[in-house]
């Protein structure tokens, strides 16, 4: 953003492509905490997974050491 805020000091016109990337950098900050929440929702899901599962196999685990 620094480039940019240079450019207005200088009066220089950005082109309509450049213009777009400015904003695009201005909005990156918010599309990546909005692609970490995105993550965090699904990594939840997975541990919840992953935990059901590991619970399953530790029942598993006894039932088989109690027939031993």
């Amino acid at each position: 953003m620094r480039n940019y805020d240079i450019c207005a000091e200088f009066d220089y016109e950005l082109t309509g492509g450049e213009n777009d990337d400015k904003w695009n950098l201005y909005g990156a900050p918010q599309r990546v905490m909005e692609t970490i929440e995105h993550q965090v929702a699904i990594l939840e899901k997975q541990k919840e997974s992953f935990i059901k599962e590991m619970e399953q196999e530790q029942e598993e685990f006894d039932e088989g050491l109690d027939a031993l």
